[in-house]
């Protein structure tokens, strides 16, 4: 049997090659301004409640007015934060990457049990610093990350100006959307779209929340067993807990190690103890708490999503991926809901 190929297909073949090609290399290109845009994005989501509320309470329920009163108060927060945190995080950082080896060693010496171990197996001081040197590389991957990102004049305002006109011109953007919907359609997507909305809102605030929460915690219970760097351990248990599922075993492990071998058994268990029961309350009452179904997902998908997008985009993938993964569950679940009416009705006819 003969077969044919039409030089229209193969042109259309490779069209679509190059196409793919093409959009590859440029996301690679403009991979920076891509991921400050997906940020300020997210930033807009987490801002545009706080705005909607303040629109309500001022006189005149003026939108850019509330924007600005938004951004302003936002903005000083920060700047306040910065001011109290950045100068002891920096002295902090420098501090415990330049004590470990110190730390290192006298682990390696010691008469512990562990101290005992590495001298019976031969451990040698090479290998140990290499291995430690892994997981402190490993622990900081995160948090140098985003101080690297936010380090930058032009990162930071780009980040911030996308962000102010997102939620800025966000009404005018969705009624030109929904102005040329099909009006018989119109109130079913506007469901769904709501649906949509609330999901990924209620995910980046209550992500947010709890990971601050997580962060100041960890930080006081550090500071009273005397380990040093209670910031930086602090703000990197933050940042790794926004990780859903991954995250704050991470964190747990990265936290309870570096507190073994800085302030010895007594203190890390007392961490890890800390760690077990703080996992308790911010599963069984946070978690229900802030999200309150915004996101519904079963624990299973999840970390799925959180492992796929990790795989697939980093530490912002992996941000994204609950509320992408989320937001695919319910236009799926519409589908097959709209699907399911429609033969329905088509047999009772």
């Amino acid at each position: 049997m003969e077969i044919t190929i039409k030089s229209r297909t193969i042109f259309r073949i490779v069209l679509i090659v190059f196409i793919s090609i093409g959009t590859i290399y440029l996301a690679r290109i403009l991979i920076d301004p891509l991921v400050w845009l997906l940020i300020s994005f997210f930033l807009a989501l987490a801002l545009n409640p706080a705005v909607v509320l303040t629109k309500i309470i001022i006189p005149g329920h003026s939108h850019t007015l509330s924007v600005l009163i938004v951004f302003i108060v936002a903005i000083a927060f920060t700047i306040l934060i910065g001011f109290v945190l950045i100068p002891p995080l920096i002295y902090q950082t420098q501090h415990l990457a330049t004590q470990m080896p110190v730390y290192i060693n006298n682990l390696t010496q010691s008469n512990t049990p562990l101290g005992e171990y590495i001298k019976k197996f031969d451990l040698t001081q090479n290998n140990l610093d290499k291995f430690f040197a892994s997981i402190t590389t490993a622990s900081s991957y995160v948090l140098g990350f985003i101080l690297s990102f936010f380090s930058g004049a032009v990162a930071f305002f780009t980040t911030l100006m996308f962000t102010f006109f997102m939620v800025l011109e966000s009404p005018h953007w969705v009624y030109i959307f929904w102005k040329y919907q099909d009006e018989s359609k119109r109130e079913y997507r506007q469901r769904i779209a709501k649906r949509l909305y609330n999901t990924v809102t209620g995910y980046v605030n209550g992500n947010l929340f709890t990971s601050a929460i997580a962060s100041f915690s960890i930080a006081i219970v550090l500071a009273l067993v005397k380990a040093p760097s209670p910031i930086t351990l602090g703000i990197m248990v933050g940042i790794l807990n926004l990780v859903p599922m991954i995250g704050t075993p991470l964190a747990t492990i990265l936290v309870t190690l570096i507190t073994f071998i800085t302030n010895g058994f007594t203190s890390a268990l007392i961490v890890l103890i800390f760690f077990l029961i703080y996992q308790q309350i911010e599963n069984n009452v946070l978690l229900p708490l802030v999200y309150s179904k915004a996101v519904e997902l079963s624990p299973l998908f999840v970390g799925i999503a959180a492992v796929f997008g990790a795989v697939l985009a980093g530490f912002v993938g992996a941000l994204i991926a609950i509320p992408v993964a989320a937001s695919i569950q319910i236009l799926v679940a519409e589908y097959m809901q709209l699907r399911y009416s429609k033969s329905k009705n088509a047999d009772k006819i």
